[in-house]
């Protein structure tokens, strides 16, 4: 279900936030395994969690709604406050965006995703473009070994992710400095979803969830520790995602027990750079290697 309002009364908890902050609803949706059924395959400690790179995805759909004809370009200082898990109920969640400020001669829109109580779940200034720049030189790929395990074992032994979301081809190799990999492109968003805010993805969700699947391998070779997104510097998209797939070189510039930072390069089958996320941190954490291991939803099949 996707509503468009002007003034949402499952949001009345967050106007008086929204109104500090200079934002306004831009929409609505509900949320559920039933009517995004990728979710079952995105299934920790048994809960569906919406994956960060869809969260994205509704942030630049909440800016692009009230500016019409611009392009989505990136972002500035994504925050994961706070997940969005389902506890077996439908959850509404509610974007508000803020008016679009011209900056470094793109459009900055402050847009945040809220919860059906006002909680702040991730937020981040969204850029808009009249047209997308051309791209910047790929990084050239760092010195990498043989990854140890075949993707049926990384899938079945170290991530979390089911069928439907299963992105990682294959992985050309990893070291200290970084991993690099091959990944699928996304399927339009109505197999996603029954009801898609709009026929083409802003950005490829595959891609940047195969992005996040590639650190939590090498976070896991690196410490034997699991690790979830918690925010990124930017990220600048040059164009659209090519339908064959692209090239994932995630290159770690700092690793400590409880988190590691990297920049991370998608270019296609020509080295093109086709987006460049800096600046990406996650969460490591040993806990979540046995959450990882509980992907059974509650009242489903096995």
């Amino acid at each position: 279900e996707v509503v468009v309002v002007a003034r949402p009364k499952a949001a009345r908890a967050a106007q008086g936030t929204a109104a500090a902050s200079g934002t306004a609803p831009a929409f609505e949706l509900t949320v559920s395994a039933e009517d995004y059924p990728f979710l079952r395959s995105h299934v920790i400690n048994d809960k569906a969690v919406v994956p960060t790179a869809i969260i994205t995805e509704w942030l630049a759909h909440g800016a692009l709604h009230g500016n019409p004809g611009l392009l989505f370009h990136g972002f500035n200082n994504l925050k994961i406050y706070k997940g969005i898990i389902l506890d077996g109920e439908n959850y509404r969640v509610s974007a508000l965006a803020g008016k679009a400020v011209k900056k470094d001669g793109f459009f900055a829109v402050p847009v945040e995703l809220r919860g059906p109580n006002g909680e702040l779940h991730a937020g981040a200034e969204i850029l808009l473009a009249a047209a997308l720049p051309r791209p910047a030189a790929a990084l050239p790929e760092f010195a990498i070994r043989p990854y140890p395990r075949t993707m049926e074992q990384a899938y079945g032994d170290v991530l979390f992710h089911g069928e439907d979301m299963r992105f990682i081809r294959s992985v050309a190799g990893f070291s200290e400095k970084g991993i690099i990999f091959d990944a699928a492109a996304s399927l339009p968003p109505g197999s996603w979803l029954r009801l898609p805010l709009r026929d083409r993805w802003l950005a490829d969700p595959a891609a940047l969830d195969a992005a996040f699947q590639g650190m939590i391998l090498w976070t896991f070779e690196n410490s034997g520790a699991c690790s979830l997104p918690n925010s990124a510097a930017s990220y600048r998209q040059f164009g659209a995602f090519p339908a064959g797939g692209v090239r994932v070189s995630a290159r770690v510039t700092r690793s400590a027990e409880h988190s590691a930072v990297a920049d991370i390069d998608f270019t296609d089958d020509k080295g093109v750079l086709v987006a460049r996320l800096e600046g990406y941190e996650s969460t490591v954490d040993k806990s979540l290697n046995a959450a990882f291991r509980r992907t059974k939803l509650a009242g489903t099949a096995a």
